[in-house]
């Protein structure tokens, strides 16, 4: 199999689904794929992910856990070999980090200088825009880098 004929099953397969969330992550992973063939990486490093989806889409109900685990599975392989992520993977990283880098140092320093620890959530809502602007930087440097997957 290559990346044609599994985008094609993909297709064919979210054509015959009754279910839109099962179909949502069909398309998704049609269009993982696709962009996979566009960036000439090759199949080899990926045909365990595209025999499990073919695996789960022979099954009967094919089972939308199973295409979410797969998709979760790809997109972290994907990142670790080969640098590439979704839209906005570092703005959501890195607003939580900011929350705890960041937000949890406001918020104690807060409660200290007031004398009242009731101020201590303060400092998460000052933290999540800051992490945020980060990961928004990093995202736009990995846009410039040709290294974000559309989906």
């Amino acid at each position: 199999m290559n990346y044609q004929q599994l985008i094609n099953l993909l297709e064919q397969s979210s054509d015959t689904q009754p279910k839109s969330g099962i179909k949502k992550l069909l398309s998704q992973l049609a269009k993982i794929f696709s962009q996979l063939k566009d960036r000439k990486i090759d199949y080899k490093g990926i045909e365990d992910f595209a025999n499990d989806l073919q695996t789960t889409l022979d099954s009967n109900p094919v089972s939308q856990s199973r295409l979410s685990h797969i998709k979760t599975k790809l997109t972290m392989h994907l990142k670790k070999e080969h640098g590439l992520v979704t839209k906005g993977y570092y703005q959501n990283l890195w607003m939580v980090l900011g929350m705890t880098i960041f937000g949890v140092p406001f918020g104690l320093m807060f409660g200290l200088a007031l004398d009242n620890f009731a101020f201590f959530g303060i400092g998460l809502p000052i933290g999540m825009p800051i992490g945020m602007a980060v990961g928004m930087t990093q995202d736009k440097k990995a846009a410039s880098e040709g290294k974000v997957l559309d989906i």
